[in-house]
């Protein structure tokens, strides 16, 4: 949330990656989800990968830390298990 409000309040154009700089892969997060949501959590169907598709992502923040002097401080897992969080208790 800080990372948006430090970016709206810039007049600076361009992309700015917003993430923590370690890379995850998308099988990592499912791990995660399904660790969070327990017993009964669906099980993944795996399907041949696309061309294009991605299996991980490790994105480059050096430059919110330049423009915005902002710093990824919530680890990717706490991250998931808040927004998992708030995602059951809106309904």
């Amino acid at each position: 949330v800080q990372a948006l409000l430090r970016a709206a309040a810039t007049t600076a154009g361009g992309v700015v990656n917003i993430g923590t700089e370690t890379e995850t892969s998308v099988l990592e997060l499912l791990e995660e989800l399904s660790r969070l949501h327990g017993p009964g959590a669906p099980e993944p169907e795996f399907a041949p990968a696309r061309t294009g598709e991605i299996d991980r992502s490790c994105l480059d923040a050096t430059r919110a830390r330049q423009l915005l002097g902002w710093r990824a401080s919530t680890p990717i897992a706490d991250g998931l298990a808040q927004t998992y969080a708030s995602v059951v208790a809106a309904g």
